[in-house]
């Protein structure tokens, strides 16, 4: 939750509206594991992803700050009101979430060019939602990000197309997110064993013909409380090319936001948004903050280790490193020849007989 909403500070714990991505760079290796911005000013122009040099966070690539919360915060209000998920929105959320996995898929949009990253772990936790400041009335649909890539991975040529490691997880970790928006839960929530050729009478009669065809095509992969691959369809496992499907499921929602936009303004889910303080405060230095803290919060510093990194002009985003990852995972194994592994052996020889 927001801590000291009374002070000029936004101060929020993991996964409450903003997320910091650690180092990957489409091409590149990650250098280190950067987690949260835990002080971040409201109105950082609305990049979706943006780098920066800076010594301690080489090459990292992360998110601006997301004032709307998460999409899983908001599949729990619309549960707690007993109502439905607006389809205009999950068509948003939908074409938004194509894009994300098109672009880290084939960010260049040549195959040959950048080996895929494959996310592994998108749900309605890791998708966040930022509003403008002020929201005008009628209010648009929010802005729509994916974060949290600490399951990440490059793809080789021999991964693709292989079960839960492979690229087809992304996609069918999307049908999942589709379902609990449609359904208010997990599939495996809405009864035992659920077959494909039921999931189109569990979704209520309010949705379109549309939406409810994409969750049907897409549910054949969706199994138990996220995305899994039953060990029978890892033997023969043929994928779509997730490329080309994202970028039909993005054209069809493109067609459908133009279908309800007849009718008029979007659904306004404006309520959902988070209260949060319009005014953050900005350190000059650690030691200011320091001094902040120590009045600010409860007398104890902020946990962890700690940086100072400008982000715009006169103002600056506090980072905090995470040792839980090991940033070697991110590290695409160095193609090893057979002169290689023949000078390994020779050098092993000669220091075994010194």
């Amino acid at each position: 939750m927001v801590r000291h909403a009374t002070t000029n500070a936004v101060i929020f714990d993991e996964g409450l509206g903003f997320f910091l991505v650690k180092a990957l760079t489409h091409g590149q290796k990650a250098q280190s594991d950067i987690k949260f911005a835990n002080i971040v000013h409201p109105t950082i122009a609305p990049e979706l992803i943006y780098t920066t040099q800076y010594l301690h966070v080489k090459d990292a690539l992360y998110f601006k700050f997301c004032n709307g919360g998460d999409l899983r915060q908001v599949i729990d209000l619309y549960v707690k009101k007993e109502e439905n998920v607006p389809e205009d929105f999950i068509w948003h959320w939908l074409k938004t979430a194509c894009s994300h996995v098109a672009s880290l898929h084939y960010p260049l949009d040549h195959r040959d060019a950048v080996d895929p990253l494959i996310h592994r772990d998108i749900w309605q936790g890791n998708f966040f939602l930022d509003w403008p400041n002020p929201i005008p009335d009628p209010a648009p649909l929010p802005q729509i990000l994916l974060g949290d890539f600490g399951s990440a991975q490059y793809v080789s040529d021999g991964d693709v197309g292989r079960g839960p490691t492979g690229i087809g997880n992304d996609i069918y970790s999307i049908a999942f997110v589709l379902l609990v928006l449609l359904l208010g839960k997990p599939l495996a929530f809405a009864g035992d064993n659920v077959q494909q050729d039921e999931v189109r009478d569990l979704i209520p009669d309010m949705y379109s013909d549309e939406i409810k065809d994409v969750a049907v095509e897409l549910s054949e992969h969706v199994v138990g409380t996220r995305f899994r691959v039953r060990d029978a369809q890892i033997v023969n496992w043929s994928e779509p090319d997730t490329l080309d499907l994202a970028r039909d499921l993005i054209a069809l929602g493109d067609r459908m936001l133009a279908r309800f936009a007849e009718d008029g303004p979007p659904t306004d889910l404006s309520w959902t948004k988070p209260e949060v303080s319009d005014l953050p405060l900005f350190f000059a230095d650690a030691a200011s903050l320091d001094e902040w803290c120590v009045v600010n919060n409860e007398d104890r510093p902020l946990e962890g280790r700690y940086f100072l990194v400008p982000i715009q002009q006169d103002s600056l985003r506090i980072l905090r490193r995470s040792d839980r990852l090991n940033p070697g995972q991110y590290r695409r194994p160095v193609k090893r020849s057979r002169d290689d592994e023949e000078q390994e052996e020779a050098s092993e020889v000669t220091r075994l007989r010194r």
